[in-house]
This record gives C-alpha cells, structure tokens and sequence, in this order.
C-alpha cells in the first residue's frame, strides 16, 4: 500500500514538474517575443510627407509615434491611445492621438481646421468678436463651440467644463494665467514665424499631425504649392516700386526683407526699397525716411484699417502729396472685411498664397488677367 503510495506522489511531482517546465519555456518564449517587438518598436520609418518650404518645424515617424520637433527645441510626441509613451519626453509633451476636441486660439488654425474637414472637433476659440466666419458664430449662439479667451483673459472654468484634449496656442500671447485639465495637452502653432507664404501654408501639416489627417493636408498643400509656382514662373518683374503700410506715431514699419511680405511682392515682381535687409519681421522706420521712399513709390499696398484715400490723408496732410495716392494707386487688403474689422484674409489667406500672390500680380500688372482679386481693394 506503501509503494502505491509513494508511485502516485512521484508521478504526482513528475506531471507537476513537466507543467512547470512547459509554463517556463511557454513563459521564456513570450517574454522572448515581447523583448523583440519591443527591440523592433520606435525604428524610425519614411516620412509620408516632405515639408518644401516650412523652416520651424520638421516631424520624425516611427513605428511606435510621431516625433514633432519645433525650431526652438520644443518636442512632442504623438502616440495611438492607450500606447506606451517612447522614452524622452516630459509627460505634457506626450499627446495620445488622434485628438478629439480642441480648441484653438488664432483663427488661421480655425482655417486649417476646416480644410481638413474637422470642424466638429472645435469645441472653444479666441477673439470671437473677429472671427469672419458665420457657421462657427452660429455654433458660438447654440453653445456648441465656446469663447474661451478674450482680450488675454482666460475663462479657466469653462476650459474645465469642455474638458479639450488639445490647446492650440500662437505663441504671441500671454497663457501664464491660463489652467487646463490634467488631460488636456498644449502644443504651440508657430505658423506667424515662416519668411515664406508657401512655409505658412505647409504648416496645415503640423495641424493635420495631432488628427492623423496627413493625407488631406499632403493633397491640399501640394495644389497650392504648384499653383503658386506656377504662377512665379509665369510673373514677370515690372520693376514698380512699392510702399507699404501708414505711419504710426511718428514710425512708419516697414516689412524686411526677408519677411513674409517682402517674399509675396518678390515673387509677384514688385521693388522695394528694403528689399536687401536681413531680418524677417517689421522694420520701424523714421516717417521721413519711408516718405522719401514713398515718393519714387508707383503702388502703396496694405495700409491698414484705412478705407478710402481721405482715411490716409486725415493720418497725416503730407501724405497726399505721395505720387502712388495722387495717382489713385493705393491698395488694401480688405476687400472682404466685416464691418466690425474682421477679416478674412488674416483667417483664410494663410491656405490661399496663390489668391494672394495673383491679386498682387494683378495689381503690379493690370493686363496680366481679367480675374477680379480676392482680398485686395483699390481704395478711392
């Protein structure tokens, strides 16, 4: 009775020696697949897109996330939800995606929005009172989409109750006294800072990054680039020179020559006295040295809120003697401006660069078309 005993305990331990042999090597095997998928993870892989122009901004794809890195160092990634974070990243820079509700605090980011057909995604805004666009002030009146932000100060509760996943900022505002919920991620949109309108508009990509909408942005950017190429190649330079803007205060800015402005009058064939200058932003210039410029001027271009000739003049009596205003040459952007002071152009002509460049040939050339411009006036 011993020995039969003692035969099933020592089969007893052999088939409980054998299961823990199997459930290690069962074990060892997925720990070994594991380790390899996890070797084989965060490889970087080709990037769908090629940005041609955009200079603040380049974004790494791999096999785990997307690496968006901007000019200043800044660095997030994007990550599937509910996928490991990579290694590397402060948690506020880990942005699991694709988003689902934002909201956005410059209204070109409101157009890259829309033309990515993700309207429903905003859920708050900025600056309502300028927005040039009547579905979104309908949803504002219906609760649907809400004013978060105005004049600098921060509804912090309401940005509690909507609960965005992502905020959008500009990066030329003050979000010091701005909270967010925990989950909320903040990303800055550097857009403002490209030298060159088609750098603008590829930054539809770096918006289209957080929805996983790449592949309209790629279609979208790629027209547009090739539209405004077109253009350039086809323009010829007319040697007129051009001034810009109206004076302030005793300064008259300037846009330098390797700003965004001085980009679109060079490709539309137009001179300018600072042309050569090296920065990328406004140059603040002596009324009397612009004015003396101003008399050699054939066209003035952008001269702010002004809307008829006699708006420039009530600035300052000696501008009418400037030849371009006495000759009637005189062109504002406003064309399609509210009366409130909202504006289009500054909305929409971030994604419109071969509108913007045309309307400008136009003007440089009269017979260079019959289209009728988009955003520029010729004020009376």
């Amino acid at each position: 009775m011993l020995h039969k005993r003692n035969y099933v305990l020592a089969c007893l331990l052999q088939a409980n020696l054998f299961l823990y042999l199997l459930i290690f090597f069962v074990s060892c095997q997925t720990t070994e697949k594991k380790t390899t998928k996890s070797s084989e993870a965060g490889k970087e892989i080709p990037s769908p897109i090629k940005l041609q122009y955009a200079q603040n901004f380049s974004v790494r794809y791999f096999t785990t996330h997307k690496e968006v890195i901007l000019k200043n160092g800044k660095k997030y990634a994007l990550i599937p939800h509910g996928k490991t974070a990579p290694d590397g990243f402060a948690p506020e820079d880990i942005i699991e995606i694709p988003i689902r509700t934002c909201v956005l605090t410059s209204h070109t980011h409101i157009a890259c929005l829309q033309a990515l057909d993700l309207s429903d995604r905003l859920v708050g805004l900025t600056e309502a009172a300028y927005l040039p666009d009547k579905p979104f002030l309908e949803k504002l009146k219906q609760n649907q989409i809400h004013e978060v932000g105005k004049d600098g100060v921060w509804q912090n509760e309401l940005l509690f109750a909507i609960k965005p996943d992502l905020m959008m900022l500009s990066g030329m505002g003050d979000d010091s006294k701005m909270t967010l919920p925990a989950h909320t991620r903040k990303v800055v949109n550097m857009d403002w800072q490209e030298s060159h309108p088609l750098g603008r508009l590829e930054w539809l990509y770096f918006v289209s990054l957080f929805f996983e909408r790449e592949h309209i942005a790629k279609k979208f950017c790629e027209a547009k680039i090739k539209l405004y190429e077109a253009k350039v190649q086809k323009n010829k330079t007319t040697k007129k020179k051009v001034i810009f803007d109206v004076p302030y205060k005793g300064t008259w800015y300037m846009p330098a020559g390797k700003s965004y402005m001085a980009t679109l009058l060079r490709d539309a064939g137009g001179e300018y006295a600072w042309a050569q200058t090296a920065e990328t932003a406004s140059l603040p210039l002596d009324f009397e040295a612009v004015y003396a410029e101003a008399q050699k001027a054939d066209i003035w271009l952008n001269v702010g809120a002004c809307k008829s000739i006699s708006d420039i003049v009530a600035i300052d009596g000696r501008l009418a003697t400037i030849p371009a205003l006495r000759a009637g040459k005189v062109y504002s952007y406003q064309k399609q401006a509210w009366a409130n002071g909202a504006n289009p152009y500054f909305m929409h002509g971030i994604l419109q660069p071969d509108a913007m460049l045309e309307d400008l040939i136009s003007i440089l050339q009269p017979d260079y078309s019959n289209r009728e411009n988009v955003y520029y006036t010729q004020l009376k």
